[in-house]
């Protein structure tokens, strides 16, 4: 099948194309060689190709006699071209020895090609320079952005390059039985094909400006690193194809140009991902990946999956975009070791490396939760977590921010708690978290969703006078002790529901005592704690273990709440029961649900109440009111168009 050429504006009377190159292209080495003589590289192959395919003459330009860059070695007509050996990148860059611009202001202007194949880089591979990227000034690829900005804007009397297509290098062959190796050079061809492949395709850091696309990557390194055998004959000329690698090279070329050879020869995919032995998990959005041609005219791409080995296969997608070079797909919920991708084209399919799927583990740390908690150095913590669906052993973790402080555990047995011995070599501090990570799978990890505090031997302690309810207007004797320095000065606040209502004491003397009337005007509050703070050093303070609850002492709510809202129950993790506080903007029919971990119902109350503030206390019963297991549940307000779910942890 012929297409013409997809490069030009408008239909010239001829197509000029520069092929531009190192020894490489040229093949100096194998045609020294002497069983080889008069072949030069893939150009005559190249021209041979596009002549024959394209419907319009194709002409290659090369440097006219008279222009100091010409060399009569390269100066073959009508296989012109512009080669040299040895070449690097930067020498091809104004005011260099090998000076593209000088070199095209010496052509005459219906002379300028529509289009360039670009293939250098091969011997700055040699060299310690850093590949980089385009804009990092001295790296490879930025020398090379600057050559590709110059050739797409020259322009002379209104004659300009349409398009450069950028060659992906080929690999050099090795032979380590005749001591032919070279793993640092290949090792960087690799990485500069990489970081051109992003800098063309699609990359958030190292994509090329929106003004560049007439450029066309060419990728001759993927069919040539699985032919080396074929391509190359080591012991003649381990850098430079044969004969039959340089036919290769221009049969590559030519299908980017819009001619499609009849065969498969230069057709070929290969899945990148997933890697082999690989596990993924049901749910989890996974990329596919794949390598391949891309040139006008190729063909869409099939997707498919199996879990039994290739007995059964699975559609993923078809008419998939062949140079998209990557698809989404949400992996299915199975458990299967057996699992494999194919890829399909026309011509070409690939078959991925046995891979798993697993359905996804829960892990989930419970302990800490409370946002009031504050741990001290030498004391000793449990830390409680779920880890339904997980085995084997976990690890531990103390976090600072997201800096890594201490390891708590190594690897401890995944039973569902651990005691911390909080070490006194700790920095003191607030922000502290803690991670827990399967080991089996450390994918899977969690963090405590509340922060904490470490506080050493000084410290203040609130005292419960064991009083669960309080009327406005009672008074109440607040009792605290202190160790070590913790100043003369403390703040006293009322906390209800998690929340700060009102300051008791901005400052008060820390002498052990404050007795307090509870202002009248206060509405009735439940799930109440007091809160102390010194005033010297905030990170030093306590809540009052004991909830308690404020009535009004006329029985009426001052108050109406602002807002319908639901608060998180006290105490939670809890065992045996807890208080859930919500407030009512206006009167309601309410509905209070409580789901275990799976989603099943198992309790729920519906009542119409007015407004105000309301409390209710569950003791992890069920609608018959047995006992549930502990784990964790969520609970969920409907009152009228409000709707809230939160979470809380039954602890047996």
């Amino acid at each position: 099948m012929i297409i013409n050429l997809l490069i030009l504006t408008t239909a010239p009377a001829q197509i000029r194309i520069m092929p531009i190159g190192d020894s490489v292209t040229w093949g100096r080495l194998y045609q020294e060689a002497p069983a080889v003589s008069g072949m030069h590289g893939y150009r005559d192959f190249l021209y041979q190709h596009l002549s024959a395919g394209m419907d319009t003459p194709v002409n290659f330009i090369g440097p006219q006699p008279d222009n100091p860059m010409y060399d009569a070695v390269y100066h073959d007509p009508p296989y012109e071209g512009y080669f040299r050996d040895d070449a690097l990148i930067e020498q091809f860059l104004p005011d260099s020895i090998y000076d593209i611009q000088s070199m095209l202001d010496h052509l005459e202007p219906d002379s300028i090609p529509d289009a360039v194949v670009l293939y250098l880089g091969t011997h700055d591979m040699e060299r310690s320079v850093e590949i980089g990227n385009y804009q990092t000034p001295g790296t490879i690829l930025y020398k090379y952005y600057r050559l590709v900005d110059l050739l797409l804007n020259y322009s002379r009397d209104g004659h300009t390059i349409e398009r450069v297509f950028l060659c992906m290098l080929i690999p050099r062959a090795e032979d380590p039985g005749l001591g032919i190796v070279f793993p640092n050079v290949n090792h960087r061809i690799e990485l500069f094909n990489a970081r051109m492949r992003a800098m063309v395709i699609g990359h958030p850091t190292w994509s090329l400006p929106a003004g560049f696309p007439r450029v066309q990557l060419t990728d001759l390194y993927t069919p040539f690193y699985s032919k080396m055998d074929v391509y190359y004959e080591v012991d003649i000329d381990p850098v430079c194809p044969n004969p039959t690698g340089y036919e290769a090279m221009a049969d590559i070329l030519a299908a980017y140009f819009g001619i499609i050879p009849s065969d498969d020869e230069i057709d070929y995919l290969i899945l990148l991902t997933p890697d082999e032995d690989a596990i993924w998990y049901s749910g989890d959005t996974k990329v596919i990946q794949w390598s391949s041609p891309c040139f006008p005219g190729t063909d869409f791409l099939r997707l498919e999956y199996t879990i039994d080995n290739g007995r059964h296969w699975d559609l993923i997608g078809e008419d998939i975009e062949r140079c998209a070079f990557q698809y989404p797909w949400k992996v299915p919920s199975f458990h299967s070791d057996s699992c494999l991708l194919k890829i399909t084209s026309e011509h070409a399919q690939d078959i991925s490396g046995r891979f798993s799927i697993r359905m996804t583990p829960s892990l989930e740390l419970i302990f800490p939760s409370d946002r009031f908690i504050s741990v001290h150095i030498d004391s000793t913590y449990e830390i409680s977590w779920d880890g339904s669906d997980t085995s084997g052993f976990i690890r531990l973790e103390l976090f600072q921010y997201d800096q890594l402080i201490a390891i708590i555990a190594d690897s401890a047995e995944n039973n569902g708690s651990f005691d911390w011995l909080v070490p006194n070599n700790v920095p003191l501090g607030s922000d502290y978290y803690i991670k827990i990570t399967d080991l089996s799978d450390t994918t899977f990890f969690d963090f405590s969703d509340i922060s904490f505090q470490i506080i050493q031997a000084s410290w203040i302690k609130l005292i419960s006078d064991n009083s669960s309810v309080y009327q406005t207007d009672d008074l109440m004797t607040i009792v605290w002790v202190t160790l070590g320095e913790t100043g003369e000065w403390v703040t006293l606040e009322l906390y209800c529901g998690f929340n700060p209502v009102l300051n008791i004491a901005d400052s008060t003397e820390n002498d052990g005592e404050f007795i307090w009337t509870i202002p009248s005007g206060l509405p009735s509050q439940v799930d109440c704690r007091i809160k102390i703070t010194s005033c010297q050093d905030s990170v030093i303070y306590d809540y009052s273990d004991e909830p308690f609850r404020i009535e009004s002492a006329s029985g009426i709510e001052r108050i109406t709440p602002l807002s319908t809202k639901l608060f998180g129950n006290f105490p939670n993790p809890f065992n045996p029961s807890t208080t859930i506080q919500y407030d009512l903007a206006k009167p309601s029919d309410i509905r209070l649900t409580v789901y275990d971990i799976r989603g099943r119902c198992v309790y729920e109350i519906r009542k119409h109440q007015p407004s105000g503030i309301h409390h209710i206390e569950w003791n992890a019963g069920d609608l018959s009111d047995r006992p549930l297991p502990g784990g964790v549940y969520f609970y969920r307000l409907e009152a009228g168009e409000y709707r809230c779910t939160r979470k809380m942890v039954v602890v047996k």
